[in-house]
């Protein structure tokens, strides 16, 4: 990815993480009001909603598909923070669950964005058309010589 991309998906991360909302808590220091189990503020629930937005895209690549991929990624890369606070503040089995939903999603994560650098890069890697030639080539059997070159004798 070229450096405007990355400079996108920051300001987009920065976005994303700044509007997030943490789930009620009973004393107010993150420790989660009953009922709210471990995996209840863990699940991420923006994971379809991306993977739907790269399969949009790789449908149609327009502006609007472009911005729900990178809207996608700014949410689980909040998901992704709010799981990292949750691992440190949680002990025993519930650290170990909530740490290892915070792997699945990063490795998620970092499969959707390449998927997504892939459909980008795709037609920056085609083969020209076989009708079309590349500049300087002569068609089969054409004894004109390329411009400002003499013909051979």
């Amino acid at each position: 990815m070229n450096l405007r991309t990355l400079s996108i998906l920051a300001a987009a991360a920065a976005v994303g993480m700044s509007g997030c909302r943490r789930p009620a808590t009973a004393t107010g220091d993150g420790t989660p009001a009953p009922g709210a189990g471990a995996g209840a503020e863990a699940t991420p629930l923006a994971a379809p909603r991306l993977r739907a937005a790269v399969d949009a895209y790789k449908q149609v690549q327009n502006p609007e598909n472009d911005a729900a991929v990178r809207q996608g990624i700014a949410e689980v890369n909040t998901e992704i923070a709010n799981l990292e606070d949750l691992v440190a503040k949680r002990h025993g089995r519930d650290r170990q669950k909530v740490a290892s939903k915070l792997r699945h999603l990063e490795a998620y994560l970092s499969e959707e964005t390449t998927r997504f650098a892939e459909i980008q890069a795709a037609p920056a890697l085609k083969a020209p058309s076989p009708g079309k030639e590349a500049l300087g080539a002569g068609k089969a059997g054409d004894t004109t010589p390329p411009p400002g070159r003499a013909p051979d004798r």
